[in-house]
């Protein structure tokens, strides 16, 4: 016996009625909506109802109660329209995400169901370089000059002159990632965290040589104003006693698989007293090229080499047979403390932190 889906609660059907005829503009600012008992009737509930529905837009700022007048739409409802600004790559028809390409595409749908939720409006627009991003034509220039979005959330976009337009115009933004450092509330990955837990791991494997392959983002105007993954990686060794044996950290625009390729090329030719024993891969789109240049060595020297790697990816790194972790980043954990970064900028309620350091999770490898 096929059972059948639980009905949606009366009040929020009201409540999504109401919410639609505002944002469509049917019901203008300053209007008076139907009464409780109208509305009751026409969704055939109770007062009770379709007053909860009422009462639950009023605390949200949609809409005004004035005692013994009516329901008003507010003058400014608080419907927000919440921008989503995201990182693609340079080719016009592939919407290929800069940066972490899973993890962010997870993030950007964590962001819309937030919205959804929330009953806030969304618009996704897509940073591609700040010519296209921000000029008199762009969509973005233009809901940001006359108004129409009140807060931003920026994944993958690394553009120091687009965080800088954006604090001129006094938009609330949020950014996921270490950059733009322009901006003064984000939610970063953190990188410290995450080479100490790497160092652990290779070095728990009986691993003392290591190598680091990691990528910066691009920064353009050439202000670079983000940690170096090196920073981080050179600190961690120290404190684990491990033997830093050399770094190649990609400075590709973006982060390639072939950078990770010629990266581990570059570490693994080298002399058998200077080669690392280990790896650590700091970005998921470099991983990728690394496996690809390890699939190509001999078995015996692959099965010498242990490697550890940022992965919130697809695909078949994540089960290669020399990755002995991974460190993964929780995408709704990420979304989550935007949000509500985002959320009290709108509310004129500075968060009390400026920076969320999201710590990676460890995933042993097979």
């Amino acid at each position: 016996m096929t059972s059948k889906p639980p009905a949606t609660s009366k009040y929020l059907v009201i409540q999504d009625a109401i919410h639609k005829k505002v944002v469509e503009g049917q019901w203008r600012p300053g209007e008076p909506i139907p009464s409780v008992r109208e509305l009751s009737e026409k969704h055939h509930t109770s007062m009770l109802t379709a007053r909860r529905a009422v009462e639950s837009l009023v605390d949200r700022g949609m809409l005004v109660a004035s005692q013994g007048v009516g329901t008003f739409v507010s003058n400014r409802p608080t419907f927000h329209r919440v921008g989503i600004v995201l990182g693609v790559g340079p080719g016009a028809g592939d919407r290929e995400i800069l940066g972490p390409r899973r993890f962010l595409r997870l993030t950007e749908s964590g962001l819309h169901a937030w919205a959804d939720q929330h009953m806030l409006n969304v618009c996704t627009y897509e940073y591609r370089s700040d010519n296209q991003v921000w000029n008199e034509r762009s969509p973005l220039y233009k809901d940001v000059e006359n108004k129409r979005v009140d807060g931003l959330i920026l994944v993958g976009v690394p553009s120091q002159a687009l965080a800088m337009e954006l604090l001129q115009h006094h938009v609330p933004a949020v950014a996921i990632g270490n950059v733009p450092a322009a901006l003064p509330y984000r939610v970063t990955l953190d990188t410290r965290a995450f080479m100490h837990a790497a160092i652990e791991v290779v070095r728990r494997d009986g691993r003392q040589r290591i190598g680091l392959i990691a990528g910066l983002a691009d920064i353009d105007s050439g202000h670079a104003m983000v940690v170096q993954p090196s920073d981080h990686f050179a600190s961690a060794c120290l404190s684990h006693e491990v033997e830093v044996v050399s770094q190649r950290i990609s400075l590709s625009k973006p982060n390639t698989a072939e950078a990770g390729y010629n990266a581990a090329h570059s570490l693994l030719s080298l002399e058998a007293e200077a080669r690392p024993d280990a790896l650590v891969v700091a970005d998921d789109v470099l991983a990728e090229g690394v496996m690809r240049y390890l699939d190509e060595l001999p078995q015996d020297m692959v099965a010498d080499l242990s490697w550890v790697s940022h992965a919130n990816f697809g695909g078949d790194a994540a089960n290669h047979p020399s990755l002995i972790a991974r460190l993964e980043y929780d995408p709704a954990e990420v979304t989550e403390c935007a949000a509500d970064m985002l959320a009290a900028l709108m509310h004129n309620r500075p968060p009390q932190q400026c920076i969320r350091l999201i710590a990676p999770r460890l995933v042993p490898g097979k």
